[in-house]
C-alpha cells in the first residue's frame, strides 16, 4: 500500500510525533496497522509495564491521550478476554512475547433486540512474536494467551480511539452489555 507517511522505522518518540501530526480523520484504520509495522519496540520502553497478575492479565497504559491509547498487556498461560469488541475505536495488536490465540466472532442476528446477540466463532489465528493483527471497527473477538502455552506472553495494543467504554457478550446467555474500561482486566466468562 502506498502512503506519505514514509517507510523509515520509527522509535517511540518518533512513532508519537507522527500520530501527534495526525488529524483524527487522517489515523485511519490502515494509517495506524502501518505506523505500528514501522515502530520498533524498545524492550527498555516496556519493561516497567511488563507485570503480571495471577488473577486475570495485566493491562498497563503506556500512553493515552484523545486520538490513542496503548496498553501493554501482560498474559499468563490460559489467560484470556471476554468475548468483547471496541465500539467505535479500532486497533493493532502486537506480540512482543509468546503467543496469542485470537477468536473471531460474527453475529448470526440483526442486532434487533437491544442487549441481546447471537455469535458465533468465525475464525481463529495463533499470533506469535511478532505478529500484527487488526481490530477493525465492530470487529468481535477474544483472545489470550493458550493454556497448552508453556511460557507468558506479552503484547501491546494499539487503540485509535481510546478505550472508553466496550461491549462485553456472554455466549452462554446471549446478551452483552456496555462496560466502561478501567485499568483493572476484562476478565474471561
Amino acid at each position: 500500500m502506498e502512503t506519505t507517511l514514509g517507510t523509515t522505522p520509527l522509535n517511540w518518540p518518533a512513532f508519537l510525533d507522527v500520530i501527534k501530526g495526525l488529524s483524527r480523520e487522517a489515523l485511519s484504520e490502515d494509517c495506524l496497522f502501518e505506523l505500528v509495522q514501522r515502530l520498533v519496540i524498545d524492550s527498555g520502553l516496556l519493561a516497567p509495564h511488563i507485570q503480571f497478575n495471577p488473577d486475570g492479565y495485566a493491562r498497563n497504559v503506556l500512553f493515552r491521550d484523545d486520538k490513542l491509547e496503548v496498553i501493554c498487556l501482560c498474559w499468563e498461560p490460559g489467560q484470556a478476554t471476554a468475548v468483547h469488541s471496541h465500539g467505535r475505536s479500532f486497533g493493532v495488536a502486537y506480540v512482543h512475547e509468546g503467543t496469542l490465540l485470537v477468536t473471531g466472532y460474527r453475529r448470526l442476528d440483526r442486532g434487533e433486540e437491544p442487549g441481546k446477540a447471537n455469535l458465533q466463532a468465525s475464525s481463529e489465528i495463533l499470533a506469535t512474536l511478532g505478529s500484527l493483527t487488526m481490530d477493525r471497527v465492530g470487529s468481535i473477538h477474544r483472545l489470550g494467551n493458550p493454556s497448552h502455552a508453556t511460557r507468558r506472553a506479552v503484547s501491546l495494543h494499539f487503540y485509535a480511539g481510546p478505550l472508553d467504554e466496550m461491549e462485553v457478550y456472554d455466549l452462554t446467555s446471549g446478551t452483552f452489555i456496555q462496560r466502561p474500561m478501567q485499568a483493572e482486566p476484562l476478565a474471561s466468562s
